[in-house]
């Protein structure tokens, strides 16, 4: 099996450009604002379906001993994980890149 065919139930925009490395850190999330204003696209009994005008912004926070500083992020995906657990795929935000990055 190629890629392509492995990535062929895929969304184009789940197909990443960047490189991804197992992680083990924990991290502290905070979103930013703490409220944030949608518009329900749907409702049921069980729940809503809900969109929203723009992004919602987060700060994480490394674990200290990382050495990684707090950066900005936006969430660009959440998923339903068995367990009742949840995934989340934050995109950081490029002006809240570390110091050796910015002078690049």
């Amino acid at each position: 099996m190629t890629n392509d065919e492995s990535n062929e139930g895929l969304a184009q925009d789940e197909r990443r450009s960047q490189t991804r490395r197992p992680a083990e850190d924990t991290v502290l999330i905070r979103t930013l604002p703490t409220s944030t204003e949608a518009h329900v696209e749907n409702l049921s009994d069980g729940g809503l379906f809900v969109v929203l005008d723009g992004a919602i912004h987060m700060e994480v926070e490394f674990a200290a001993e990382s050495g990684v500083p707090p950066r900005r992020a936006r969430l660009v995906r959440c998923q339903s994980l068995p367990g009742g657990r949840s995934g989340w795929g934050l995109q950081f935000d490029p002006e809240t890149a570390g110091e050796d990055d910015e002078e690049s």
